[in-house]
């Protein structure tokens, strides 16, 4: 079945709307569905990654700087963000166990979905995370600490 018969059957979004979001791509090697679950769960860790470093920032000067400006109420905001993100990239590892195109086509209409509805939060806290870089005055307070 080639691509756009897939796309049919399961009712998908075209091509040109996951080109799109996720960029070029090539489904000859691993066939459509496959190639679309890995490219959206790619996408969506650079975005879960971001989440992680705000909530929980390591010894890295970027993620400690801007995970600063957050209060307790927009970490819990942004948990909820991560937590949702991280399940559906949890999933698409059990997803991609299954030989169920029926089951794959389902998993990336729910998964597209709920990234896309994520998208204006993420930008809102992308804004926020960024405005660190643009203010006059930096929290020093993150370079408090022992380094060696």
């Amino acid at each position: 079945m080639n691509d756009q018969e897939l796309i049919n059957r399961y009712q998908l979004p075209s091509l040109d709307n996951w080109h799109e979001e996720l960029g070029p791509f090539d489904t000859e090697d691993k066939g459509l569905l496959l190639t679309l679950i890995e490219k959206l769960t790619d996408k969506s860790n650079k975005f879960t990654t971001f989440l992680e470093e705000m909530l929980h920032p390591d010894s890295s000067i970027t993620s400690m700087q801007e995970a600063s400006v957050f209060s307790n109420e927009e970490r819990e905001a942004l948990f909820a963000l991560f937590k949702r993100l991280t399940f559906f990239q949890r999933k698409s590892l059990l997803i991609q166990l299954s030989s169920s195109e029926g089951e794959k086509a389902q998993y990336l209409k729910e998964f597209l979905s709920s990234f896309q509805s994520c998208k204006n939060e993420l930008k809102q806290h992308i804004e926020k995370a960024l405005s660190v870089w643009s203010a006059k005055e930096i929290n020093t307070s993150s370079f408090e600490g022992y380094f060696g």
